[in-house]
């Protein structure tokens, strides 16, 4: 599964759904790209993020 700006919210949700019908045993990956939760990685400190998530707080930074 995957999903680009809002279809990665919507790709969460889904996965969120599928766990709790206990069917996730039916997706083997889920990629977010982008996804519009951007905004929350860019008020973060750069010392608890991960390394993928520097990328994007770099970014976002002063953009939201």
């Amino acid at each position: 599964m995957g999903g680009a700006g809002a279809g990665g919210w919507v790709l969460l949700g889904a996965l969120f759904e599928l766990i709790k019908r206990n069917n996730i045993d039916i997706i083997d990956s889920a990629f977010f790209i982008s996804p519009i939760v951007d905004d929350a990685i860019g008020k973060v400190k750069e010392i608890d993020l991960l390394n993928w998530e520097k990328k994007w707080a770099r970014y976002t930074t002063g953009f939201f």
